[in-house]
């Protein structure tokens, strides 16, 4: 499972692999078909799929993340832990540089970032340059606002706003608010009027098509998916395939001495052409368009017009842009399936619906009187603590807190369980459910504003026998079956199975995953050097959070032959909870 980082590093990918399968189908179908038109279709698709994959994961991380019903607490094993041998103890040796796919997901995120910044300041000093000539353009001539005038009528369009400037060498079509065409000197001064018939018809027909607006979502395009190095190479077919189009649009029914005309003005343009490449210059619309680079296939469009793509070809183009366009949904859909979970603790009543959890919900005060007197390291007993471990989690969150356990660290739940189990002991069991008695039992084990109450071992004792022997009558022979059936299963499971338990999402295989963690970090809180420092659990949120990060510490270790489930879970908590420099205990 991922997180926001991972996800979103890996829609970047995603976006590389549909902008390489996008060129890969505008020039599949560019070869039996030379029609501007189609072409200038396919490319304008293929500029927009590889934005995509971001755009999905993106809204789909907007979305609250899918929420999984966690059996934590009713994994919590037996208050008294077995202290395994140092030998045992002995975790795999982690890599030295060990792969962390979020610290890489943040790595690929920052340099986006920064490409994304670079390409917006980029964007500005553009704009600020084109603004800049739409701001000083002088007004034109009547003679010039005729003829742009009739070109739109041709068209049936509105004119745009026209200026003439002596600091670019070419027509511009710019949409800064309203639609303006700002025309060079040398073009207006009425010594080649078939040249500035050509330049005008060639912007209208950009204008008749929209492109001007069209040209600030490439751009937009471009500063999102900065990081995507197929995007200029994208953006540049779509600008040649826009040019032949417009082209074509503006030559629409013209004599072949019209077009010999056009070709004569776009080759003196581009000799008379200076500064860079549109790709790189003004964000706006020329009659040179894409420039040299593709003035050959121009030049071969002007003077012999391609006939219109066949139903075949546009049924290709069709199917390949279905194609890219499911390829590219599926694949997000299936990246999106990674996002990792939310992980809900809930009661013993409402977990995993297994028996022990049934008779947890379904014993009376009576009842759960009895399990606290059951056998150490029976499902009983273990049923105890856990009813007393739940309150303790729950009170928590309470805005009046009717009992007060001084410290709620993990160190301090054999303490809950020793305490609170005594007073169900001694005690009356009193009515209601076996979740009654155990709220009785911390109110009465540790009341607020005054110390713990401590009860004498020997009635303990006394009573632990007495009760004991009733346990033993009604319950013992099934729980004794039941533990010993439990630990069998626990006994079976490798380090190894372990390691695979903690990152299945079945419920049983998280809450053994679960269980054997908090036995682990039980166990090293007794310890005078440990080996990790787990956080305090202050509450149910905090409780899942640390399972959460031991599990992520339990997936990036090495696992090696003969480890137990409790070996691997240590090692997960010493590569997840690492001991802060200068703490004075061992460091991991």
């Amino acid at each position: 499972m991922m997180g926001p980082p991972e996800l979103l590093a890996l829609s970047l990918g995603l976006s590389i692999a549909v902008a390489a399968l996008a060129w890969a189908g505008g020039r599949l179908v560019e070869r039996p078909s030379a029609d501007p038109r189609l072409r200038d279709r396919v490319w304008a698709a293929a500029l927009i799929l590889p934005a995509l994959p971001p755009l999905a994961i993106s809204l789909m991380l907007l979305t609250p993340a899918p929420v999984r019903d966690a059996d934590l607490v009713s994994a919590l094993l037996p208050t008294t832990v077995v202290t395994t041998p140092a030998a045992a103890l002995a975790v795999a040796p982690s890599p030295i540089f060990a792969f962390d796919p979020t610290l890489a997901a943040w790595a690929v995120l920052g340099i986006a970032a920064l490409l994304t910044i670079a390409r917006v300041a980029a964007l500005a000093h553009r704009v600020r340059r084109l603004v800049r000539i739409v701001r000083d353009a002088a007004v034109p001539g009547p003679a010039v606002v005729t003829m742009v005038e009739s070109a739109a009528n041709e068209f049936a369009i509105g004119a745009p706003r026209i200026g003439i400037s002596t600091e670019t060498s070419e027509a511009l079509l710019a949409s800064l608010g309203h639609a303006r065409l700002i025309l060079p000197v040398g073009l207006t001064d009425g010594t080649d009027p078939a040249a500035a018939r050509a330049v005008i018809a060639h912007e209208m027909a950009h204008l008749k098509r929209g492109d001007h607006r069209t040209l600030w979502l490439e751009e937009a395009l471009l500063v999102l998916l900065a990081a995507n190095s197929l995007m200029p190479v994208l953006r540049a077919r779509r600008a040649a395939a826009r040019e032949e189009a417009c082209d074509a649009l503006a030559l629409s029914g013209t004599s072949p001495e019209t077009r010999r005309a056009y070709a004569r003005s776009l080759i003196e343009a581009l000799r008379n052409r200076v500064g860079p490449q549109v790709s790189g210059g003004l964000p706006a619309l020329t009659f040179t368009g894409a420039g040299r680079n593709t003035a050959m296939n121009r030049l071969k469009a002007v003077l012999n017009p391609v006939a219109p793509a066949k139903r075949a070809a546009r049924l290709v183009a069709l199917v390949l842009g279905l194609g890219l366009v499911v390829a590219a949904a599926g694949a997000s859909v299936a990246v999106a399936g990674q996002r990792a979970e939310i992980m809900r603790a809930d009661t013993p009543a409402q977990s995993s619906g297994t028996d022990f959890a049934a008779r947890l919900s379904n014993a009376s005060a009576a009842d759960y009187q009895l399990f606290c007197a059951a056998a150490e390291g029976s499902m009983d007993r273990m049923a105890c603590s856990t009813l007393l471990w739940d309150e303790a989690l729950d009170e928590q969150s309470a805005r009046t807190r009717a009992f007060c356990v001084a410290n709620r660290t993990d160190a301090e739940l054999n303490t809950i369980a020793a305490r609170g189990r005594a007073v169900v002991l001694t005690g009356a069991a009193g009515a209601g459910s076996a979740r009654d008695a155990a709220r009785r039992a911390m109110i009465e084990a540790f009341p607020c504003e005054s110390e713990p109450r401590a009860i004498p071992a020997g009635a303990v004792d006394r009573a632990s026998a007495t009760l004991g022997a009733e346990w033993e009558q009604q319950h013992g022979v099934r729980a004794r079956a039941e533990t010993a059936a439990w630990r069998a299963a626990d006994a079976a499971v490798t380090g190894a199975d372990y390691q695979r338990m903690c990152a299945s999402s079945d419920a049983g295989d998280d809450g053994f995953c679960a269980g054997v963690l908090f036995r682990a970090a039980s166990s090293e809180a007794k310890s005078t050097s440990p080996a990790f420092c787990a956080p305090a659990f202050e509450g149910r949120d905090a409780t899942v959070r640390f399972v959460l990060g031991a599990k992520a510490g339990v997936a990036q270790i090495g696992v090696n032959a003969g480890q137990s489930p409790d070996d691997v879970a240590r090692a997960g908590l010493v590569r997840a909870y690492p001991c802060p420099a200068g703490s004075g205990v061992t460091a991991p």
